[in-house]
This record gives structure tokens, C-alpha cells and sequence, in this order.
């Protein structure tokens, strides 16, 4: 019976202290609210965290409106000076795998991707830490950038054509004077 109570009783305990290293080493998984912009002006949208109490390890999972295309762009920065500083900054994309990452060990970090912000799903990660007392926070933004279009070989016929059609025009009105 004492060995059946002590057995339950590790058990017990072996859970809690896996709940709490799970809690420890736990990643935040944040949310970027809705996507502005159409596929002629680009997407954009904004994530952040604003409350970083030691080190962190953020991950915003989203999946780009289907019409997008090209290439684009992620942002942070500390938000109140240098109470927060980027440890890892990597953009990966479910398919591709990493398609970029951002300079780290500063309160600012830039990446960017080109050709790779197609409609898919994607997965940012931000980590560091906070460097004083204060309280720490970071604010965020992907934006992608619209194609420009490339006219085709045959638009380009068709403007040869009509330029053609229009000195030939020209040439006999004049040569009717």
C-alpha cells in the first residue's frame, strides 16, 4: 500500500515538474491582426509584444492573403529605448524553409524576401531578452510589395504595329499635300 501511495506520489510530482519546465521554455505565440492593402498596394500587418519580462522567444504563424505576391519585408523595435534586445530575427516559409533572417544583438532588426512572399504559410520568430528593470515590449510589421507587371512579347508587337501604322499615316497625309 506505502508503495502503490509513493509510486502515485512520484508520478504526481513528475507531471507537475514537466508542466513547469513546459511553462519555463514556453514559446509565445503571438497574432497579427488583420492584413490591410490589396495585391496592387501591397499587405501589411502589425504583431508585437508588450510583455517581455527576461528573455523571450516569439513566434507569429500566419499565411499571406492569396493574391500576394513579390517580395516584402519584416520589422521590430524596442519599444522605450533599449529595454529590449533581438537574440533572433528568421522569417520560414512551410514549403521553402528559411527565407531570410535580421540582424541581431540590437534594439532594431530588418529582413527582407524577395520571391518568396507568395501565398503559403509562414512562421516569423523574434527572441532576445530585456536589459534593465523597465518594462520591456516590441512592436512589429510585415508588409509585402506588389508585382509590377511586365508587358508580354506580344504587347510589345502590338505598340510596334500601331507606332508602324500611325508613321505610315503620317507619311501619306504628307505626301498628299
Amino acid at each position: 500500500m506505502k508503495s502503490t501511495f509513493k509510486s502515485m506520489a512520484a508520478v504526481a510530482l513528475t507531471v507537475c515538474l514537466g508542466f513547469t519546465a513546459v511553462s519555463a521554455n514556453a514559446t509565445g505565440m503571438l497574432t497579427i491582426s488583420g492584413w490591410d492593402g490589396s495585391a496592387s498596394t501591397g499587405y501589411s500587418a502589425n504583431f508585437g509584444n508588450p510583455g517581455v519580462t527576461s528573455t523571450f522567444h516569439d513566434s507569429v504563424s500566419f499565411s499571406l492573403p492569396a493574391d500576394s505576391s513579390n517580395s516584402g519585408a519584416a520589422d521590430t523595435i524596442s519599444l522605450g529605448g533599449n529595454a529590449v534586445i533581438f537574440d533572433a530575427f528568421t522569417l520560414y516559409e512551410t514549403s521553402a524553409g528559411l527565407l531570410g533572417s535580421g540582424p541581431t544583438g540590437g534594439t532594431t532588426s530588418h529582413l527582407t524576401f524577395s520571391g518568396g512572399a507568395v501565398p503559403g504559410n509562414y512562421t516569423l520568430n523574434v527572441a532576445g531578452h530585456k536589459t534593465s528593470n523597465l518594462a520591456g515590449s516590441y512592436s512589429g510589421n510585415i508588409v509585402t510589395t506588389p508585382v509590377s507587371p511586365v508587358p508580354e512579347p506580344k504587347t510589345y508587337a502590338m505598340m510596334l504595329l500601331g507606332l508602324g501604322l500611325m508613321g505610315f499615316s503620317a507619311r501619306r497625309r504628307m505626301n498628299n499635300l
